[in-house]
């Protein structure tokens, strides 16, 4: 959905760290995401348009993984938008067989915001294959979302750098997901 060697846009499964996360502080935004679409420059990898965090369905019930994934993917998100200066970053999360697509942008001062734009289920078989054709709207939206956001913001009426942020540290992440893996717990970023 999101390889374009047309306009140099590439998916790709990360074996390398981003240009993002060497210039960033924090460890949790260190760590390669599992996936991300990248803009390509010459040869090179360029800016970040995009990040993949996928857990398997054996750890689908694991609310701390999930919850970290998200935040991650927030937070990868939050560091391109600081980085390269564009209107947003798609933001992938596999949980199982559902994937949720987000879109993080810079709304105003200091206000990084993160929506979700839709949920899809994978079909788990062949048979099942069809009834993914039901989800061709949904496709639609995100590909038109990804093309219309992640892209370089081209008028800057306010100087977009006086309303950055810096990126929370290891520290403030731990304090927002806690470490008990108790699955009886309610989910706060579900």
């Amino acid at each position: 959905m999101f390889d374009d060697p047309e306009h140099d846009i590439l998916f790709r499964w990360t074996s390398v760290m981003n240009e993002e996360a060497k210039n960033s502080s924090g460890m949790i935004s260190k760590q390669r995401p599992d996936g991300a679409v990248s803009k390509l420059d010459g040869r090179f990898f360029g800016s970040t348009l995009g990040y993949i965090e996928v857990k398997s369905i054996k750890e689908s019930h694991n609310k701390y993984a999930i919850s970290k994934d998200l935040a991650r993917i927030g937070i990868l998100s939050k560091n391109a938008l600081d980085v390269t200066g564009n209107l947003g970053c798609l933001g992938i999360q596999v949980n199982g067989l559902n994937m949720n697509f987000y879109i993080t942008t810079l709304l105003s001062d200091g206000l990084y915001v993160m929506f979700e734009i839709c949920t899809i289920d994978i079909p788990s078989s062949l048979q099942s294959l069809q009834g993914f054709l039901g989800y061709l709207d949904e496709l639609l939206i995100i590909l038109d979302c990804f093309d219309n956001w992640c892209v370089p913001e081209s008028t800057m009426p306010i100087q977009k750098t006086s309303r950055k942020r810096k990126t929370l540290d290891d520290m403030g992440f731990d304090i927002i997901l806690s470490r008990s893996k108790n699955n009886k717990r309610r989910c706060y970023t579900s």
